[in-house]
């Protein structure tokens, strides 16, 4: 699973919310962003930097003479702090996965070495 990123698009381009969605592939993501249509007249889903698709047109108002990345960027930011965040949470998660199966693994192979010497220390009939 891939983690994607639905924006939004307010009339005049810029960014009014947005949800991430893990998905398996690009069809996958575009086929749950449909399934969130909204009141807003477009969307983009991004996987990482990589634009993936617009559905929708945003009818742009007039120019306030900002340049449009400008006003994405803090909302970008945002957006990879969040991602950051879920990604580090996932790998302490993951680091107490494995701690926990090295644990199992361990008690496993003592016992299994228990079991072994309690066979070889009960008599044998003859």
């Amino acid at each position: 699973m891939s983690l994607y990123r639905i924006y939004w698009l307010a009339a005049d381009g810029h960014i009014r919310d947005a949800e991430n969605l893990d998905c398996a592939s690009d069809q996958d993501a575009l086929a749950e962003a449909r399934k969130r249509i909204s009141d807003y007249p477009a969307m983009e889903v991004w996987q990482g930097p990589r634009r993936v698709a617009q559905l929708g047109t945003p009818t742009p108002q007039a120019s306030t003479g900002s340049d449009s990345s400008d006003s994405r960027g803090p909302m970008l930011l945002r957006s990879a702090a969040a991602t950051i965040r879920e990604h580090r949470r996932l790998i302490a998660e993951q680091v107490k996965v494995r701690a926990a199966v090295r644990r199992t693994r361990e008690k496993s192979e003592e016992l299994q070495s228990k079991l072994a010497k309690a066979k070889c220390d009960t008599p044998q009939k003859p």
